[in-house]
C-alpha cells in the first residue's frame, strides 16, 4: 500500500522477497507521475491495485531512476508516456535485444554481465524468466527535466553515482522530497 508523506507525495515501501524497490507517486491537479516502473507485470498489477484502493488516479507518466531490472522491467506494462535519462535508455535499448532464458542468463553471469543475486531475484519475481521483455522509455532526457503536474512541479536530474552511473533523482521542491533510486 502507498503511504502519504506530503500533500502530493506518496511512497510504496520496498519488498525484499524479490528486491522490489521503493515506488514514488506524485499527484498533481492535472497529471500524476510514478517514479519507478516496477519489476514485472505482477509488480505493476500490485501498484495499480494499491492506487485504485486509495482512490488515486493511475499515473499519467512513469519515470525510472536507472536501468536495473527491478526499477525498469515493468515499463512495458504502462500504457502512458514513460521517461528515462538518456544513459538509462541506451542500456534499456541494448537489454531489449537480450534473451532471458536460463541458459542465456547463465552465460551472461559467466561473462560478468549479470550477477547471480539479480538472477535469483528475477526467478522469484517472474518464475519463468522467459517472459521477460525489456522496452526502453518513450521519452528520454539529458541532465534535467522539469514537469508541471498542475499545482506541483517535479524535477528529474541526472546525478550519476556509485550504484549506477545512469542514475537520476526525482526532486519535489515544494514538498522538500527527494527520491533516490
Amino acid at each position: 500500500m502507498f503511504e502519504r508523506i506530503g500533500e502530493h507525495v506518496y511512497i510504496k515501501a520496498p519488498e525484499g522477497y524479490s528486491d522490489r524497490p521503493t515506488i514514488g507517486y506524485i499527484k498533481g491537479d492535472a497529471f500524476s507521475l510514478l517514479f519507478e516502473a516496477g519489476a514485472s507485470e505482477h509488480h505493476v498489477q500490485d501498484i495499480k491495485r494499491d492506487l485504485e484502493e486509495m482512490n488515486l488516479p493511475l499515473p499519467s507518466l512513469v519515470a525510472v531512476s536507472h536501468w536495473h531490472w527491478d526499477h525498469s522491467f515493468g515499463l512495458k506494462e504502462w500504457k502512458v508516456p514513460t521517461i528515462a535519462g538518456k544513459e538509462t535508455n541506451k542500456v534499456l535499448k541494448r537489454l531489449s535485444s537480450y534473451k532471458w532464458d536460463e541458459d542465456s542468463i547463465k552465460e551472461r553471469i559467466q561473462k560478468k554481465e549479470e550477477i547471480i543475486f539479480c538472477h535469483e531475484m528475477m526467478k522469484r519475481e517472474y518464475g519463468d524468466t522467459n517472459s521477460i521483455k525489456v522496452v526502453p522509455a518513450s521519452i528520454e532526457f539529458q541532465k534535467e527535466l522539469k514537469i508541471d503536474l498542475g499545482g506541483i512541479t517535479v524535477t528529474l536530474l541526472h546525478i550519476s553515482g556509485p550504484h549506477s552511473r545512469d542514475s537520476i533523482v526525482l526532486y519535489v521542491p515544494s514538498e522538500k522530497v527527494l527520491f533516490l533510486g
